[in-house]
């Protein structure tokens, strides 16, 4: 069994963990599987470029990357798929895995408000509370914003 450690924020190990439980083992019928597997293969060549972290010593976007997730794949899908793994393509994974669940709850907040008439603020409160997320360790403060930046384009897609 090949083991991946994936450096991700504490906010994001608590929902991994509670979606996907401490023994992940990589599989290519979920959607997360798929991406991960996209994204590990060798035929991807794919750039990016974020600002460095000089503590870390790695690509970062989040304030700290202090916890770890372990994916687990075997041995064989590894060798039958070619994975080339790069502290970029890791970074990769954990920006998707970000993007979708912010998007998810977005989405979700946004249906609350125009089904059932619950206020963003109160979606945002409740889905950190569901995974034990502090603060500190993201913000309402930034997910009201980024959600701002995103909300007209989701509803509009929600509700063509």
């Amino acid at each position: 069994m090949v083991k991946i450690q994936l450096q991700v924020p504490k906010y994001l190990k608590k929902i991994l963990v509670t979606k996907y439980g401490d023994n992940f083992i990589l599989k290519e019928n979920t959607l997360l599987g798929m991406a991960i597997c996209n994204v590990l293969m060798s035929k991807n060549y794919a750039v990016h470029r974020y600002r460095k972290n000089e503590n870390l010593k790695m690509l970062y976007r989040y304030k700290e990357l202090s916890e770890s997730f372990t994916i687990r794949l075997s041995v064989n899908k590894a060798i039958r798929k070619g994975f080339e793994i790069n502290d970029n393509k890791l970074h990769k994974i954990v920006r998707g895995i970000d993007k979708s669940i912010r998007e998810d709850l977005y989405k979700t907040a946004i249906n609350n408000k125009e089904f059932y008439d619950i206020e963003y603020q109160t979606t945002f409160y409740n889905f950190l509370d569901e995974y034990d997320i502090t603060e500190e360790e993201l913000s309402y403060e930034s997910l009201r914003k980024d959600f701002n930046r995103r909300k007209e384009k989701l509803t509009e897609n929600l509700f063509k």
